[in-house]
């Protein structure tokens, strides 16, 4: 998994802000809310509490920042992407919603929305293994291994192709 993260994270451009003054307000209302980190894809900055500035966390936010960008493409303006970064995204979709309902009530934020799937998915050594485990029916495109042409029967092997192909990879 982290010859793909090495390899996804390349193909971006990276020009975000990063703000950790404990004076910010967006910073006084994470430290509030109890939460250490937010990701604005808008403004493409990320905000960091003393508290949320640790590797694992870092690696977390910066995966917000390298997957929301074409996963709210697909959702607004998928005419932008390509074909194959359309079914990509696609796939992620049916997988996050089928994970969801499996893992769910055990992964509450990893299933919180497809963007903390993502994200988890990308990070969280637990739940990776729980998607190496977990069997998933054929729900598209990329349940076909292409270089084995045999059927990806689990999460972790669906998910990891379709990020693959949603970066041309």
């Amino acid at each position: 998994s982290s010859d793909l993260l090495a390899r996804t994270l390349s193909t971006i451009n990276f020009q975000s802000k990063v703000v950790t003054d404990t004076n910010n307000e967006v910073i006084q209302r994470l430290q509030r809310d109890g939460d250490l980190t937010e990701y604005d894809p808008k403004t493409d900055t990320f905000y960091f509490t003393p508290e949320g500035l640790d590797e694992a966390t870092i690696l977390h936010e910066t995966i917000h920042a390298a997957t929301v960008k074409l996963i709210t493409l697909f959702k607004t303006n998928p005419e932008l992407l390509t074909q194959n970064q359309r079914d990509a995204v696609e796939h992620l979709t049916k997988l996050y919603e089928f994970v969801s309902k499996r893992l769910g009530n055990k992964y509450p934020n990893a299933t919180e929305n497809i963007y903390e799937f993502v994200a988890y998915a990308m990070t969280d050594f637990k739940f990776q293994n729980e998607l190496a485990n977990l069997q998933v029916p054929r729900l598209g495109k990329y349940t076909l291994d292409r270089d084995l042409g045999d059927l990806v029967k689990y999460a972790w092997g669906q998910f990891t192709t379709a990020l693959s192909q949603m970066y041309n990879l």
